[in-house]
């Protein structure tokens, strides 16, 4: 069956896959299509229809640190779409089922989170399981949207210094009531939860912005050492300059340890890495809280930026999906794991200072 109208995205390949059945039964195909966006756009929408028990699948690549939003209808309103991430297909739990409301499905098949970790990911529409779908046809229109910056870019340059779509670099937020702070919630839209909050006149980078029911929402994060990023109404904020680390935040506390010049780095340089297989030199800039509390940025070669939180001179996480283990080696340095494919080499003098 030939897909049926898209806007705003190329459609690539057909796949086939044969889909189980009772025996006795008619035997299905399954219907998959690799969707990339047309240059310069960041949102598709796609038609076409879904035939008895077949499911038609739409795979996407999506970078950690962009958002995805998902938002499918029909005409006789009986389809569902599950989301699965790039380690959970085909046999892992969806990351969601948009006939299920919960914090990442604020409505019925409309889907919005943060990508956690890169790769492809597939929306696979199908008819509800609960609904006799023999000689069922239903039409879909399925809207698409990546939007945001994904973690990367630090290097011994000023993070952010190109700027998001068009956008600034930074924001500052302005115009909020006298006393009150700014909310900075885990998704674009007032129903997700509160992670944080923003000072007025406090500066933080800009993640990307997208509109979701009429209002601009942006993602920021903040630059001097804190974990927090999140979404914020952009109405509270205006374009800014770089933020200037302050006491406790883009400097440690040992004496002398300033900053490099034109970064909020306390050292910028290279450090031993292996990704993969392959031994190589990855580029790092680090931000030092005192006592070995440090927030470590690797330039990886795929362009993300993995950041490595240490405490006391331990790494304890990152903002990948596999777990951290350190080892010291007794010579001034720990390497640190992450997953089964990346090793870094970690000298003390980095988290420390001297």
């Amino acid at each position: 069956m030939a897909i049926g109208r898209v806007a705003g995205a190329l459609i690539v390949g057909l796949f086939c896959l044969m889909q189980g059945n009772p025996a006795g039964a008619q035997t299905l195909e399954d219907r998959g299509y690799r969707v990339e966006f047309q240059r310069g756009q960041s949102s598709a929408t796609i038609q076409d229809r879904v035939t008895g028990a077949e499911r038609v699948i739409y795979r996407l690549t999506a970078s950690a640190g962009q958002t995805l939003e998902v938002k499918l209808s029909s005409n006789t309103r009986l389809v569902e779409f599950l989301l699965y991430g790039p380690s959970a297909w085909p046999n892992g739990r969806p990351l969601a089922t948009s006939s299920i409301v919960g914090a990442l499905v604020p409505e019925l098949n409309r889907y919005v989170g943060r990508i956690s970790a890169s790769g492809d990911y597939r929306i696979v529409i199908r008819h509800l399981r609960e609904v006799p779908s023999t000689g069922l046809q239903s039409a879909f229109r399925l809207d698409l949207a990546i939007t945001g910056a994904a973690d990367g870019g630090v290097t011994t340059q000023l993070p952010g210094d190109t700027p998001v779509g068009g956008e600034p670099a930074y924001w500052r937020v302005t115009g909020l009531p006298s006393g009150d702070r700014l909310n900075m919630r885990s998704g674009p839209g007032t129903s997700y939860g509160i992670v944080d909050q923003l000072a007025q006149g406090e500066v933080v980078r800009n993640r990307g912005c997208t509109t979701v029911a009429g209002t601009r929402w942006c993602q920021v994060s903040r630059e001097n050492g804190a974990r927090a990023t999140g979404w914020v109404s952009a109405r509270y904020l205006v374009a800014s300059s770089a933020p200037t680390p302050g006491p406790g935040e883009g400097a440690t506390q040992l004496p002398g340890d300033a900053t490099v010049g034109g970064t909020v780095f306390n050292a910028t340089g290279n450090l031993p890495c292996l990704i993969g297989n392959r031994e190589r030199q990855c580029r790092f800039g680090v931000v030092r809280r005192g006592n070995g509390n440090a927030s470590l940025y690797v330039n990886l070669p795929s362009g993300i930026q993995r950041r490595i939180e240490f405490e006391g001179g331990r790494a304890v996480s990152s903002n990948a999906q596999g777990g951290v283990h350190a080892e010291f080696t007794g010579r001034g340095s720990s390497i640190v794991y992450i997953g089964t494919t990346e090793r870094f080499t970690v000298m003390d003098a980095i988290l420390f200072g001297g």
